[in-house]
């Protein structure tokens, strides 16, 4: 006669209420935070060359230090500068122009030089990839001979055990990465027209917080409006990033605000202008747009910040990108000097939107991404859902399992918290290995499962 294993199923329960306190639990970060906290008018120039080093934004860092009295190059150690975790140490030079850091943390770096047809010198830091405008360099890229690199007369990078010397011939914006690149496949195909709505509820997408950029328009409407004295012209625009899963930022844009709209007379209505999108070729897994707006001379201002849901799983072409814009401008002459207002609408009825060019990936496409996130099961199983979906996980994957492990504990309410625990799950390492097309199942399971547990603990 058959026994039943008596050890296994307790066994199962202890596993689901741990595995319930790991998913419930709250994670704790630890950061070490720098400890001074510049302003960005705060600049640092190199007698040597008689360059300058300035941040655009604050600036956190513990130290910095020249090289020597007519100093050549910088360090700054632990930086940070915009979000992220602190870069442990930054050391710059340039021969012949002015360096703004706009942002800096372990992952990245990104740089505007004062000039193009520039050098940019890092020192010490292991720089794995250069974006230098458009153009995209890996370690295979780099230079490994300085003189072949000096007679170069475009964009260019050479690297050695101590330097990291940058060309920036087409542009003024560099952006170093620090961590490996990801994994590029080819955009196969002509890209499908694609029309973004700016809409008026909010959400949290990698933890930022924006309004909601979806295909369909919100039922609601928001405006924002500001002011300033006297009579003045008023400019919208919009800069562009893409968001990785880890919050990490890559601008499109130059820096700057694109797709320009202005108004120097009172009226209301509709504006558009046009982006040139230099193209995205990994798979996105969130976009990011923010408006600013300023009057005249003045300083440009974020207003709103609007993005898209994450693992969107598209990519860039390059391609022409209209903004339409709901735009007011309103002087009030009898306030004062006089009073002009700008409000920018959006949602409802207002037509706020983007239209751009978007790339679907071939299913063989993902089947790359899943490997390369190591995803193995997702990698196997994704020509079946591609096709079946939800029906093709059930079928093919948790069905067989279920019915082996009902043969083996002979007992249905172990066999669901058993299948619960290898399927039902989207965290963790077993929760890696479940596909996107079963996490309608996985919730199902995952109620049964809590349903089977409670039952199991009342009747003791």
């Amino acid at each position: 006669m058959k026994t039943k294993p008596k050890t296994l199923k307790p066994l199962l329960y202890i596993l689901l209420a741990l595995t319930l306190t790991f998913t419930f639990s709250l994670q704790v970060k630890a950061t070490s935070s720098p400890t001074f906290y510049w302003s960005p008018q705060v600049a640092f120039k190199l007698p040597a060359t008689n360059t300058i080093v300035k941040f655009a934004d604050w600036a956190y860092f513990d130290s910095f230090s020249w090289d020597k009295w007519q100093a050549s190059k910088i360090t700054f150690n632990n930086l940070l500068v915009g979000s992220g975790s602190a870069l442990s140490s930054l050391c710059l030079s340039s021969p012949n122009t002015d360096i703004t850091i706009l942002s800096a943390n372990s992952e990245s770096v990104k740089l505007n030089l004062a000039d193009t047809d520039s050098i940019l010198q890092v020192w010490n830091l292991d720089v794995k990839t250069v974006k230098i405008g458009g153009n995209y360099f890996t370690k295979d890229d780099f230079f490994v001979s300085y003189s072949e690199w000096q007679a170069c007369s475009q964009d260019c990078v050479f690297q050695n055990e101590t330097l990291t010397a940058i060309k920036a011939v087409s542009s003024t914006t560099v952006t170093l990465g620090l961590t490996s690149p990801e994994a590029t496949f080819p955009v196969i195909g002509e890209g499908t027209t694609a029309t973004w709505h700016f809409r008026a509820d909010t959400h949290t997408i990698n933890d930022i917080l924006g309004y909601r950029i979806d295909e369909t328009a919100s039922s609601s409407d928001a405006y924002d409006t500001v002011s300033t004295e006297g009579a003045s012209i008023t400019y919208y625009g919009v800069r562009v990033w893409i968001v990785h899963e880890n919050g990490a930022l890559d601008e499109l844009t130059d820096g700057e605000p694109a797709a320009i709209v202005s108004r120097n007379q009172d009226g209301v209505g509709l504006q558009s202008a046009t982006w040139n999108c230099p193209g995205y070729n990994n798979l996105i897994d969130a976009i990011m747009i923010k408006v600013y707006q300023k009057f005249g001379t003045e300083e440009w201002n974020l207003r709103a910040t609007f993005i898209t849901e994450n693992s969107l799983l598209i990519k860039l072409p390059e391609a022409t990108w209209t903004f339409t814009y709901y735009t007011e401008r309103h002087y009030m002459s009898e306030l004062d000097s006089g009073v002009t207002f700008s409000t920018l609408y959006w949602g409802g009825n207002y037509q706020t939107k983007v239209q751009l060019q978007i790339s679907e990936p071939a299913f063989y496409e993902l089947m790359l991404w899943k490997l390369w996130k190591g995803d193995i099961l997702g990698f196997l199983m994704l020509p079946y859902s591609w096709i079946l979906g939800f029906t093709a996980y059930s079928i093919v994957f948790l069905l067989p399992l279920g019915i082996v492990l009902y043969n083996r504990l002979e007992d249905a309410t172990a066999t669901l918290i058993a299948l619960l625990l290898i399927g039902g799950f989207t965290g963790g390492l077993i929760g890696a290995l479940v596909p996107a097309s079963g996490l309608r199942l996985c919730w199902i399971l995952f109620v049964l499962g809590i349903a089977a547990l409670l039952y199991r603990l009342i009747r003791g």
